[in-house]
């Protein structure tokens, strides 16, 4: 019984880290028009729908015309410290 509620307990929790684009110190993924010089990223969105990959955040990044990013801080449309998905 402890070797079967172990088995799912891996499977799930090796699912939910497969699926976060972005961690470490940038795990806010976010949609961005402007990156500026690697510093700062202007006008920012959070991503459309849920995000299940960094090829996902990238998809739909690119639906509505924006580049991925994965950011550091977000605050009021501009974010701080981002690097691209999968960095």
């Amino acid at each position: 019984m402890n070797m079967k509620l172990l088995i799912l307990a891996g499977i799930f929790t090796t699912g939910a880290f497969a699926s976060i684009p972005c961690s470490g110190n940038q795990n806010t993924p976010l949609c961005c028009a402007v990156d500026v010089l690697g510093v700062a990223s202007l006008d920012c969105q959070p991503p459309p729908g849920p995000v299940n990959s960094s090829e996902d955040l990238q998809q739909q990044c690119r639906s509505v015309g924006l580049e991925s990013k994965c950011c550091a801080l977000s605050l009021l449309g501009q974010a701080i410290g981002c690097t691209n998905p999968g960095n």
